[in-house]
């Protein structure tokens, strides 16, 4: 992330978990990140992961830059599912 320009962050089919919370921090922190998009996983018809990657995110961010955070995630209706929900038709009712 070299020079001054503004840069969308898109997760996509990333746990975000603490394994690569070195490499993430320093991305998600950067000067440069302006937004973070969530392309979440659609559980179901109403439910999704989006909350989850969310607080996944929320432990890469130093506890002073919380602020950093809430100004950089896109809010839900903003970002999409990474695939679009199928019900699995082949159970038995």
């Amino acid at each position: 992330m070299e020079g001054k320009e503004d840069v969308t962050v898109y997760i996509m089919g990333h746990s975000c978990g603490i394994s690569d919370r070195l490499l993430l921090n320093h991305i998600l922190e950067h000067e440069n990140c302006k937004k973070i998009k969530i392309y979440y996983y659609q559980k179901s018809e109403v439910d999704d992961d989006y909350f989850e990657k969310i607080q996944e995110i929320s432990r890469h961010f130093k506890g002073t830059n919380k602020s950093k955070m809430r100004d950089r995630i896109l809010i839900h209706s903003e970002c999409v599912p990474l695939t679009k929900y199928k019900p699995n038709l082949s159970k038995k009712q």
